[in-house]
């Protein structure tokens, strides 16, 4: 559930009803996601959120977390999705609280001013705690322990994280007992604190004191002179527990209070924005929490927020690759888009001037113009399937070469993975001519040609990351939410010309024809067959080979679609544009120059270019946007 589908239309859905309902339910898809052999792939392809290398974290205890994120429980408090929801740019889950027995489990809902309330008690029990199913990437499990759900804390919390150790790199005291904590009289409350920093000790996890976001200054600095490093979560209400972005300011002023803590600080605030997170991060929070803001605002917040982590952090001098020129697979992308721009003004130009080639001619033991003299509608027919092909391959050409000099060469890795499943689709859609038993010589040598250079792309190391000089999306404004319908119209067109491609590649290897084309040609597949076998697998020839371009474009646009749309990237607007209007104003030219003017057949073109300018008048300002 990427941005462009959760803010756009699922999340709407979800939020007409119950809101507990709703988690539970996501919160199931993505425990099956988890536990299908390479589902969590599924969540990598999308959103491409794992986070940039420069953010890593080293704790206490000498773990390195990805991401200074946490996923705070208020996602999913039983962590049977952790699978899942690791590969969504954080750093570590919170599990909790924990018990060692669970009575009845705890309930969220959400206030129509988009805070989130908690009820209840335990998430978890400490057996189905030992049972859940770990992180799939680099994020780890921390467990929030409620010691006083039992008659002897101290006895509850030692066994706890002694039976949790192997599986956690950090416990928290969870904030919604910090009644009962501040209750103890100070030998029993120090003896409980002592204890739990001793178990955690033996485990080589980090124990943290869990204090509410409504605690005082005091109550933090009196926390600080524990000697245990500080979480700052959630604020009491009702007996619940209530998170709430509105508790920014609250929650500075308690981060400075923990200053003198010792070890690293973690606050969750309640960030619904990147902006937020860097407040938290300015004024002290070495870790922050997520949750409410997935639900509320998106998924991709926590790859926003990493985004402008990065940004703030990066030095914005351009950072030197050490490889040679021809070990850069930006260069090797844009020989490949290159080679296929010179290959569409071949095509076209032939397709203009004489139709048939040389080997064409030597294949069917004719020449064009007894071709002519049989249908002269035939040429034109060819014509138009050999010009349709010269655009789709513009389109494919301009999109690699431009991907990777403004993306790729910049070390987002992203514009590797779309260059390379796009072309590699391209390639293998050559062997559809074991469907139409024509194989294209010229077709061949260039298809061994270019592969060399995908195999290029393929294993050159990407360089470093380089700092970006428009800032990152740090508030979600309406020209960000408009921009996300935007990217869904091309996400629609990307899906759209796969399904289009994948239908013309398999026509051309079967029946060829469609009825359109048959009225057009006033004659059908048997009459052509009957004046030459070989020209109708000639025709199906051009016809697959426009099918396989077609759907390797569409590859490249659905995965630049769902992986790009960054604030200020005037390129991607301008490639876009190129991209899918080049291709479309050929075929439209060449079928109006020919005659061939069925507007049914034509219909996907329209909707396509609609589809095309909807696209890009709503993600235009977002994209065109210049940093102030």
């Amino acid at each position: 559930m990427p941005d462009w589908s959760y803010t756009t239309v699922t999340g709407p859905i979800f939020r007409r009803g119950s809101h507990e309902r709703g988690r539970r339910f996501v919160n199931r898809f993505f425990e099956l996601v988890g536990r299908v052999p390479g589902g969590h792939r599924l969540v990598d392809f999308l959103g491409h959120m794992a986070p940039d290398p420069s953010l890593g974290l080293r704790l206490p205890n000498g773990r390195t977390l990805a991401s200074p994120l946490v996923l705070m429980p208020c996602v999913d408090p039983e962590g049977r999705a952790s699978a899942a929801f690791s590969r969504f740019g954080v750093g570590a889950l919170v599990v909790g609280p924990v018990a060692l027995a669970r009575e009845n489990a705890p309930s969220f809902r959400q206030a129509p001013d988009g805070s989130l309330w908690g009820e209840g008690g335990a998430a978890a029990s400490l057996d189905e705690a030992k049972a859940l199913r770990g992180p799939t990437r680099a994020a780890v499990l921390f467990f929030e322990l409620d010691p006083f759900a039992s008659g002897d804390p101290e006895a509850a919390v030692e066994r706890l994280v002694t039976e949790l150790g192997p599986r956690a790199e950090a416990f928290i005291l969870t904030p919604q007992r910090h009644a009962e904590l501040a209750a103890l009289d100070d030998e029993g409350r120090t003896r409980l604190l002592q204890r739990f920093q001793t178990a955690c000790r033996a485990q080589e996890a980090v124990p943290f004191l869990g204090l509410p976001l409504d605690a005082t200054p005091e109550d933090v600095r009196r926390g600080a002179t524990t000697g245990l490093p500080i979480a700052l979560s959630g604020r009491r209400a009702d007996g619940g527990y209530r998170w709430d972005g509105r508790l920014l300011e609250t929650t500075l002023s308690l981060v400075e209070a923990a200053a003198e803590a010792e070890g690293p600080l973690f606050v969750d605030g309640g960030l619904s924005s990147p902006r937020d997170a860097l407040a938290l991060v300015d004024a002290g929070a070495d870790l922050v929490g997520i949750g409410p803001g997935l639900v509320q605002v998106g998924p991709g917040l926590a790859k926003r927020v990493n985004e402008a982590l990065v940004d703030r952090r990066a030095d914005h001098r351009e950072m030197e690759d050490d490889e040679p020129a021809l070990r850069r697979p930006w260069l090797w992308g844009a020989a490949l888009g290159f080679a296929m721009l010179f290959g569409a003004i071949l095509a076209g130009w032939s397709a203009l001037t004489t139709v048939l080639l040389p080997y064409d001619e030597e294949f069917l033991g004719r020449t064009a113009r007894d071709i002519a003299s049989f249908n002269p509608r035939v040429l034109s027919f060819m014509t138009h399937d050999r010009i349709t092909l010269a655009g789709t391959m513009v389109s494919i050409g301009v999109l690699y070469a431009t991907l990777s000099i403004f993306a790729l060469r910049r070390g987002e890795v992203w514009a590797q993975h779309v260059i390379g499943a796009s072309a590699s689709l391209g390639f293998l859609s050559f062997f559809g001519f074991l469907g139409f038993g024509y194989l294209d010589p010229f077709h061949a040598f260039v298809t061994a040609v270019l592969l060399q250079f995908l195999i290029q792309l393929l294993v050159r190391r990407v360089g470093p990351k380089q700092p970006r000089l428009e800032p990152a999306q740090l508030d979600d404004d309406p020209t960000w939410r408009r921009a996300l319908w935007g990217q869904l119209c091309f996400v629609i067109h990307g899906a759209a010309l796969i399904l289009a491609g994948t239908t013309i590649l398999t026509f051309g290897m079967t029946v060829v024809f469609v009825p359109q084309d048959i009225s057009y040609l006033g004659c059908d597949a048997h009459a052509i067959r009957g004046f030459d076998d070989q020209l109708q697998s000639l025709i199906a020839h051009d016809r697959a080979t426009f099918g396989g371009m077609l759907l390797s474009g569409g590859v490249a646009l659905l995965l630049t679609s769902m992986w790009s749309f960054r604030r200020g990237d005037r390129w991607l607007f301008w490639m876009l544009l190129v991209v899918i209007l080049a291709p479309y104003a050929m075929t439209l030219w060449i079928h109006w120059d020919i005659g061939y003017r069925d507007h049914f057949h034509l219909a996907p073109v329209y909707i396509g270019l609609g589809l095309l300018f909807l696209g890009l008048a709503l993600a235009g300002p977002h994209l065109l946007r210049r940093s102030r």
